[in-house]
């Protein structure tokens, strides 16, 4: 066994690490245990006779009793571990509200997936024909709505899978004659509706989410949770019902564009129905 399989006890009594040549702590290879055992108190006995010195040399405990076959490492060395790259999100997950302004009164407007997906935020597909969602699924957190004054209520009919299951919500704040400050009515979706849960963007866009009657000159916003596509869903084209469209340009469409009213205008991006 070399210098560098033992430690140094100094004058002050504290253990020193061995160093060998290049003065880097040493370590042992324990391949044998009762080889190494026996050459270790060999050694012993050899340091132990070194009495006059004015040094004491010892074998560590922790070598006397090391297992066979484990890689004993001297003070102050570390082994480097493993390290693999870490999961990634592809698809990243956006959270914020969507704002939306009311232009003429919308009653009961049918609002489906593909509106929402055009809500969001699309790109220019085709030349003057069609829009791709950047959005792979999506789901609706609440829906707050600031009235215009002395304009009405404020309704949002949360629609499930069974149309026969739907809870129709009815806000009023009203304000007296003479107050300019619009009221706001918050509408949460109730479990078991679609907007309750993730909607995929492979949906049939036809599929109904709410029903919306706002007063005219109401601000809507739209809080949700979308995901990014990442290229691993198909996203299907949404047709322009007029207006130009820009290969390449993001776009942000009428939310009640099916219809063809073109009432709830989205506020920022460029708007086309």
């Amino acid at each position: 066994m070399d210098q560098s399989s033992r430690s140094v006890k100094g004058r002050s009594g504290t253990p020193k690490p061995a160093t060998g040549t290049g003065g880097s702590p040493g370590f042992i290879v324990v391949s044998n245990g009762q080889a190494n055992l026996e050459s270790a108190q060999q050694n012993q006995d050899h340091f132990a006779s070194l009495g006059d010195e004015k040094e004491e040399c010892r074998i560590p405990n922790r070598v006397m009793n090391a297992q066979p076959g484990r890689f004993m490492k001297g003070k102050g060395v570390t082994s480097s571990g493993v390290s693999v790259p870490p999961e990634i999100a592809t698809a990243p997950t956006v959270r914020q509200p969507i704002r939306f302004y009311t232009s003429s009164a919308a009653s009961d407007e049918a609002i489906t997936v593909t509106d929402i997906l055009g809500g969001i935020l699309v790109v220019g597909r085709v030349s003057n024909t069609s829009f791709t969602p950047i959005a792979s699924s999506f789901r609706i957190r609440k829906i707050t709505i600031w009235n215009a004054p002395n304009l009405g209520s404020s309704e949002v009919a949360w629609l499930a899978s069974d149309t026969t299951r739907v809870k129709d919500e009815v806000k009023n704040a009203a304000t007296p004659s003479g107050t300019s400050l619009p009221t706001k009515n918050v509408f949460r979706p109730p479990r078991g509706s679609v907007a309750y849960d993730w909607v995929l963007a492979t949906t049939s866009g036809s599929v109904q989410l709410i029903r919306l009657s706002i007063p005219q000159g109401s601000i809507m916003d739209i809080d949700m949770e979308w995901t990014l596509s990442s290229g691993h869903i198909t996203m299907s084209a949404i047709n322009s019902i007029s207006g130009s469209v820009t290969v390449g340009a993001y776009y942000r469409l009428y939310l009640d564009r099916a219809s063809g009213n073109g009432y709830i205008r989205p506020l920022a991006y460029p708007s086309n129905t």
